[in-house]
């Protein structure tokens, strides 16, 4: 599991090694994400990546996404470490 920082989002990749055609994130820190937002849901072959929309409130760079991850009706506390996103030239 990983993460990636945008502007305005995080990109949570979950690799299950499986198809997923259901998850949702729910944060254990606040101000981080906005909960209210719609988390936008990608499948792959191995997994699937959740867009989660950055807090108004987030003040700092954040270097770990903490939280309970709920698949296919199981719940499972997660860290996922924060990489920032590279320029592109």
């Amino acid at each position: 599991m990983s993460a990636q920082s945008l502007k305005n989002d995080f990109v949570l990749s979950v690799h299950s090694g499986k198809v997923l055609s259901k998850a949702e994130f729910f944060p254990l820190e606040q101000d981080q994400i906005d909960n209210a937002a719609a988390q936008k849901l990608q499948t792959s072959p191995a997994g699937i990546r959740i867009t989660l929309k950055k807090s108004d409130l987030l003040m700092k760079p954040v270097s770990s996404l903490r939280g309970v991850l709920v698949v296919g009706g199981a719940a499972y506390l997660v860290e996922a470490p924060v990489n920032a996103a590279k320029a592109v030239k």
